[in-house]
């Protein structure tokens, strides 16, 4: 139940993401970035909708806009935390990296 309708938000954020692929058993295939976070008490998932091939012993910057769509994200000025996790393929497994945060500030 929402007290108030869902709004829709123009508003585009850009995430650079680099990607280092020193590894034993190197990644092979990104099969996509999740962001994350809490407003309030409500959880927010972003799927950034990249499917990319990543070759062994390389660094990739990848630069992907975060569709935020009818969420608060940007509703107020301040910080809000937003944690992103890679899935990827190895060895014909799904794996999930580890998090990493960022810090977006919200400024009119």
């Amino acid at each position: 139940l929402y007290k108030n309708a869902i709004m829709q938000y123009d508003k585009q954020i850009v995430l650079q993401i680099g990607v280092r692929n020193f590894t034993d058993k190197a990644i092979s295939t990104i099969e996509d970035i999740y962001c994350f976070t809490t407003i309030g008490e409500q959880d927010y998932i972003y799927p950034l909708g990249v499917r990319q091939t990543i070759d062994a012993n390389t660094i990739a910057n990848l630069v992907v806009p975060l569709n935020i769509g009818a969420t608060p994200l940007t509703d107020l000025e301040k910080e809000r935390k937003l944690f992103c996790t890679i899935v990827y393929t190895r060895d014909g497994q799904a794996v999930y990296s580890n998090w990493q945060s960022l810090m977006i500030r919200v400024q009119s």
